[in-house]
């Protein structure tokens, strides 16, 4: 019997992924190599620097792929992996994606990778149109999106988690050696339930279903729309759908409402969770804006006024686990978007505001900058200390033109583009933390994928082998420590690991750019610091240069002392040289 259930859930799969049709690819993208970073575009549009890391970012998705291959896959070095992926509980689960430099799969933070991603595309589909990275960001999506209806496939049930800490932190090798032999699948019951990861899944699924859709979300005070992505398909976008509105019934009704891991505890070490309200309010608002139902607009403001956390917030980070920020700037898009939902814009611009306006007039409690320019939110940045920063960057870039006026529009685009500017090689380390993007991009980030270590084990991280074997293109790296600097060494985590949500808000802020027709370049094309080695603690070539000099005339000054110092033996010494050498006569 269980055999015939893997092969009917694995059959299910393959005809819920050929049924709707992909986007087209007319002209292929591959990274260009690393010294093209170098290279100013012409004036026109689309920018071409922005359009390379609007296409890296999506690439390193492919990277990051599990499963089962296409014939055609553009990353040559990967493998077919983790076949055996949710057999302990029926579902074919081999797809997906790894989470980051590791092999676990995990929810959670997916779906807010899913979120932020379709969010992008409902707000700037005319830059992933514009840059040809359209195919792309469908293919992206549907590879997460199709993980999460098998996730959930089984009713009243949602796979949180596959993997462990205790294999997690053994293996550190290639693709086609993961251990597959204890890889538990962990989920969530009605009975047992996990309400914010339920929530965030509807949320995404519907986000998913808007965009293709065909629908726009506006990012413009007056409500004018831009372009949308050219992925439309209303089969898949009906069931998306579908799905989301039953895991969000699960959300509301399963009781109690809690945090996943009270459900399954063996989650809590990778990614614990601390609150449900926000999941609940950007679920609900995705889904009032995808049916136009008051119902679900309701809900999810009855959840805004009555929350424990307390809106509006003024500070605190934006990130896979807090969405909070984010909540009010989609309540003023839905209520731009769709006034018969009956949200009041001008509410949740206030709340929006009462954020982003410290936020970029550098007043936030609790915030602080490194020396060079980023933003920290001390907690929050000690781990991936970009991630805060790019994420609220890209929510600034998202509400910039829904402001109550043009010049807080002016400071959240400016502030964003400091930030934007720090990743990409406006720091004092001179690093562009885009990997295979630019010559000083990172060389050791922490991926067990791209390694190529022979032996696998996390003991040899750092020196098997001593530079990575592959370019993981796109990715991410957690970024620098709070005094600029940075190591670009594997077994850092905090700075050189990869993750999925470390690159979510870079597609935001590339496809902004491609969307309102910048032709400017980005920061690294015209870094006029000379470019780091990326290997030794964030010190530029220039830095180094002055370091060496600096020991040089140390070392003759040090002579000059000891010459005074013994200028008579010195002097005999140079005297003796001078004589001439007296040769004996012959006899």
């Amino acid at each position: 019997m269980l055999p015939f259930v893997i092969l009917t859930s694995l059959a299910a799969h393959l005809l819920l992924v050929k049924v709707h049709a992909q986007a087209s690819i007319n002209t292929p993208y591959t990274p260009p190599p690393a010294s093209q970073g170098q290279t100013a575009s012409a004036k026109d549009t689309p920018n071409r620097q922005w359009a390379n890391l609007l296409g890296n970012s999506l690439y390193f998705y492919d990277i990051q792929r599990s499963g089962q291959l296409p014939q055609d896959f553009r990353v040559s070095w990967r493998n077919n992996s983790v076949p055996d992926d949710g057999k302990d509980v029926n579902i074919d689960l081999s797809g997906g994606y790894f989470d980051a430099g590791n092999y676990i799969k995990a929810t959670l933070p997916l779906c807010w990778v899913l979120t932020q991603m379709a969010w992008s595309g409902l707000s700037f589909g005319h830059g992933y149109n514009a840059a040809a990275q359209t195919p792309y960001l469908d293919r992206a999506l549907r590879q997460g999106l199709d993980w999460i209806l098998q996730a959930s496939s089984v009713d009243g049930e949602v796979v949180v988690f596959i993997g462990k800490e205790s294999t997690d932190n053994v293996y550190f090798g290639g693709d086609q050696n993961i251990p597959t032999n204890d890889r538990p699948s962990y989920k969530i019951t009605r009975d047992n339930p996990g309400t914010d990861v339920t929530a965030i899944c509807a949320a995404a699924l519907a986000a998913g279903s808007l965009l293709y859709n065909g629908t726009v979300l506006p990012v413009d005070s007056t409500g004018k729309l831009q372009e949308a992505a050219d992925m439309k398909d209303e089969a898949y976008s009906t069931q998306l759908l579908t799905r989301a509105q039953s895991l969000y019934d699960q959300a509301q009704n399963s009781l109690p409402q809690q945090v996943y891991q009270k459900a399954v505890p063996e989650v809590a070490w990778a990614y614990a969770s601390s609150d449900f309200d926000d999941n609940l309010i950007l679920g609900g608002t995705f889904l009032a804006l995808a049916t136009g139902q008051q119902n679900y607009s309701q809900y999810a403001q009855s959840i805004y006024s009555n929350s424990s956390y307390g809106y509006p917030v003024t500070s605190g980070a934006l990130n896979w686990d807090t969405h909070q920020p984010a909540v009010p700037v989609l309540l003023v898009q839905a209520a731009l978007a769709n006034p018969n939902l009956n949200i009041n814009a001008d509410k949740y611009r206030a709340a929006a505001e009462v954020y982003l306006d410290p936020l970029v007039n550098k007043k936030m409690d609790g915030t602080k900058y490194t020396k060079g320019g980023l933003f920290l939110i001390p907690g929050d940045s000690d781990d991936a200390s970009l991630n805060p920063a790019l994420n609220c960057a890209a929510l600034a870039v998202i509400y910039s033109r829904l402001a109550t006026s043009g010049s807080k529009t002016n400071s959240y685009l400016a502030w964003a583009r400091t930030q934007v500017d720090y990743a990409l090689g406006n720091n004092p380390a001179h690093v562009v933390y885009s990997v295979g993007l630019h010559p000083s991009s990172p060389k050791n980030p922490q991926s067990a994928l791209a390694t190529g270590s022979s032996s696998g084990s996390v003991d040899n991280i750092d020196t098997d082998p001593p530079t990575e074997r592959w370019v993981l293109y796109g990715g991410l790296v957690g970024g620098p420590a709070k005094d600029d600097s940075f190591s670009d060494r594997r077994s850092d985590y905090r700075e050189t690991e990869v993750a999925l949500d470390y690159v979510s808000p870079m597609l935001v802020l590339a496809a902004h750019r491609l969307a309102i027709g910048d032709t400017t370049d980005p920061f690294y094309v015209t870094m006029t610091e000379p470019v780091s080695s990326g290997g030794d603690g964030g010190l530029s070539i220039g830095a180094k240069v002055g370091i060496a000099i600096g020991c040089i005339i140390g070392f003759f000054l040090l002579l000059a002392g000891l010459a005074w110092v013994f200028r008579r033996s010195i002097k005999r010494f140079l005297n003796r040289r001078r004589e001439p050498k007296h040769i004996p006569l012959e006899p």
